[in-house]
């Protein structure tokens, strides 16, 4: 059996064959199944045409992301690796973890309800939090995109 990945860490993602038995060792190690191997930074799909459905649906949604401003009403900004801002548009990756001081202080301004921008170098998507935890070592920040 074949499976196909994506790697998102790369520059330029594209889809990948793997025989099963280039991935079951892993899978196992980790015990996981071969699909649950799939996360943020690299996608396993079962069948080709998955695979390629969903990169054209990630180039897309690279494709319209919004260019960084900066936009004085946005006083509190994340930077954000690109292929999670891709994510977040696609709604897939709809949190963030944070457990340094800064990062904890900037979101300290923000308020359930409220919109932030999640950006990197080139590119911004703008988010309203939906649910702030306290965690052990830090705090989870639930967002959705906004349109």
């Amino acid at each position: 059996m074949k499976y196909f990945c994506i790697n998102l860490t790369i520059a330029t993602p594209c889809v990948v064959e793997f025989d099963k038995s280039e991935l079951e060792d892993l899978a196992k190690e980790l015990g996981k199944s071969i699909l649950d191997l799939s996360n943020f930074d690299c996608k396993v799909f079962s069948n080709e045409a998955k695979a390629k459905a969903w990169l054209d649906k990630y180039n897309e949604a690279k494709a319209k992301l919004s260019p960084l401003t900066y936009d004085a009403d946005f006083k509190t900004s994340i930077l954000y690796k690109r292929r999670y801002l891709i994510q977040t548009v696609l709604g897939e990756k709809l949190y963030t973890e944070r457990n340094s001081k800064k990062s904890n202080m900037i979101m300290d301004r923000v308020k359930v309800g409220e919109n932030f921008r999640l950006y990197d170098q080139k590119y911004q998507v703008i988010v309203k939090l939906t649910k702030k935890t306290k965690l052990s070592n830090g705090f989870r920040y639930e967002f959705e995109a906004v349109k």
